[in-house]
């Protein structure tokens, strides 16, 4: 799947008087479906989305994009999480970093100072919601009823 870039306008909090930006999330998930419902979720909710299905992109993809959050398989057959995290320089602790590992089936070892939140695998998207929330001061509950609500064209 090729990337796709979707822009999205997520009010966020205020801060010092200052209304902070659009928030970046590169998601790198080597099973389609599962992307692409998470890309989905993501823009219903106000983000702004790269979605990959191959770690081959995503260190330019990072350099690029400059996302605020990644998440990432953990040890996918084409993407392996941990192999790239070993590669990526964190700055002040950005990005964020969600590792997406398969429940009950997890091998490797995990650096508690290159991830920020771990996720089973199938995600749960509220779950996925309650980490930025908790990562970007915002209110959890409006970005859950931003997902109920009926899907945008580029969604369906």
């Amino acid at each position: 799947m090729a990337s796709s870039w979707v822009n999205a306008t997520l009010p966020r909090r205020k801060k010092d008087g200052i209304i902070m930006s659009m928030i970046r999330v590169l998601v790198a998930i080597d099973e389609y479906n599962e992307l692409a419902a998470l890309e989905a979720s993501l823009r219903r909710s106000g983000f702004s989305v790269v979605g990959m299905q191959s770690d081959a992109g995503v260190p330019e993809q990072l350099m690029s994009f400059n996302p605020e959050v990644l998440i990432i398989s953990a040890q996918g057959q084409k993407v392996n999480g941990l192999r790239l995290l070993s590669r990526i320089k964190r700055k002040n602790g950005t990005p964020k970093v969600l590792l997406v590992m398969p429940k009950g089936r997890f091998t490797g070892h995990i650096d508690p100072k290159q991830v920020d939140g771990t996720l089973d695998f199938p995600l749960e998207h509220k779950i996925v919601l309650e980490y930025l929330a908790d990562f970007f001061d915002l209110d959890v509950e409006s970005l859950q009823e931003k997902l109920q609500k009926e899907p945008v064209a580029s969604d369906k």
